[in-house]
């Protein structure tokens, strides 16, 4: 059953990325201009929603799995994991029985304005159980095969789309019981904590290979005084003389759930980090313009 929903699940996204990739020739642009090219060496900041409980191991194993995440992720010194920002996932979040997330709009432009590149989004979905026979008769022994997965999607909060979708399955088996003999499946909690940490390790490496080459980029938070801010400073490896390109944003395609994704317009110009602080950076003006609050930067290569 998850290997169906799993066939289903990369023919879906195929379709979204079809839509969303080549609707239109400015869209084409866009990803041409965002598509990973190079390692970048700036930290991305990255937020782990708790996951969907969909297969009912309860809050606070679902809270462990996220800290779980965020401390692997966190081991990687890629990442800059935004903590302590609680939120209700089944409020903002809904997956679809063909393993599509449908991300509340509001939720994604509220992340963005705290500065957040990459939402990880995800879910412990249903146990699927088989029963298998192995042995000789009058010896046979039943045992039960238990498949536990997670979908885990990382989702770029500049254009809110998807950049990759991943379900890791691993099977563990419960206790055998003579044949005939009736015993109710049940999984043993070191059983399940050592598969969820194979599966978390599967997916944190799958999530540090992707976001490795996935573009660094922020936005243009002030240009008072003809002095420009960007987002992003020392938290992530930001240093003087660091030179941006700047992109302007020129309306928006409509994805398949209904969002809006900003497209990015025409290259404006180029800016030099002068000042690097905390969290963020004030930036000179090197080439084109004008400069605009909003305006999204990405590091030139």
């Amino acid at each position: 059953m998850i290997r169906v929903v799993l066939r289903s699940m990369r023919l879906t996204l195929i379709w979204l990325l079809l839509i969303q990739g080549i609707g239109c020739g400015t869209m084409g642009s866009l990803y041409n201009r965002v598509m990973p090219r190079d390692e970048d060496e700036l930290k991305k900041r990255v937020w782990v929603i708790p996951f969907l409980d969909q297969a009912g191991v309860g809050d606070k194993k679902m809270e462990q799995i996220a800290a779980d995440l965020e401390g692997l992720l966190e081991k990687t010194g890629r990442f800059l994991v935004i903590k302590g920002m609680k939120t209700t996932p089944s409020s903002h979040i809904i997956l679809t029985p063909e393993s599509i997330f449908l991300i509340n709009p509001e939720l994604i432009k509220s992340v963005d304005e705290m500065g957040i590149d990459i939402m990880i989004v995800g879910a412990l979905v249903p146990f699927e159980t088989e029963s298998k026979k192995e042995g000789i008769w009058p010896f046979r022994k039943a045992k039960k095969i238990v498949d536990i997965s997670m979908l885990v999607n990382a989702v770029d909060v500049i254009n809110g789309g998807f950049l990759f979708s991943h379900l890791e399955t691993v099977e563990s088996e419960t206790s055998s019981s003579s044949e005939g003999e009736e015993r109710k499946t049940t999984l043993k909690r070191t059983t399940l904590d050592e598969a969820l940490s194979e599966i978390l390790e599967k997916q944190a490496e799958l999530i540090t290979e992707k976001l490795r080459v996935h573009p660094w980029r922020s936005r243009v938070l002030s240009t008072d005084a003809g002095a420009l801010i960007v987002d992003g400073g020392r938290d992530i490896g930001l240093e003087n003389g660091s030179i941006f390109e700047v992109y302007g944003i020129e309306g928006s395609i409509q994805s398949s759930d209904g969002r809006d994704l900003p497209l990015l317009g025409e290259k404006v110009g180029e800016i030099e980090v002068v000042n690097v602080l905390d969290s963020s950076a004030e930036a000179a003006p090197l080439s084109g313009g004008p400069f605009e609050v909003g305006q999204v930067v990405q590091l030139k290569r």
